[in-house]
């Protein structure tokens, strides 16, 4: 779970630096017609979330196939925001670290 929440502010953080003047403002909307959407458009469903320090929710939807992602931040005020999409999400298997590594 710990390196799910690494793998994901990690896009987060990559995400947030690269957003430069003149580019799009991110969509936003009410969760569950962004989620409706996300199932409709494209077959992604949340398959993690994590909170914040600053208490939003980070959440990741792909397809069943991994061909489509999105990553979607909500507010505590519930107001959630596509901040990332792609393709040919990659599952990574944890790897397990023994006391001594």
């Amino acid at each position: 779970m710990r390196l799910l929440f690494g793998i994901l502010l990690a896009i987060f953080l990559c995400l947030a630096s690269t957003t430069s003047y003149g580019q799009e403002a991110p969509i936003c909307g009410e969760r569950a017609e962004i989620v409706r959407q996300l199932e409709a458009k494209y077959q992604e469903v949340p398959v993690a979330l994590a909170p914040t320090n600053s208490g939003s929710v980070v959440e990741l939807f792909t397809s069943p196939n991994g061909a489509t992602w999105t990553l979607a931040v909500t507010t505590p005020l519930g107001k959630t925001c596509l901040i990332g999409a792609g393709e040919a999400w990659t599952r990574l298997v944890p790897v397990v670290r023994g006391e001594d590594s």
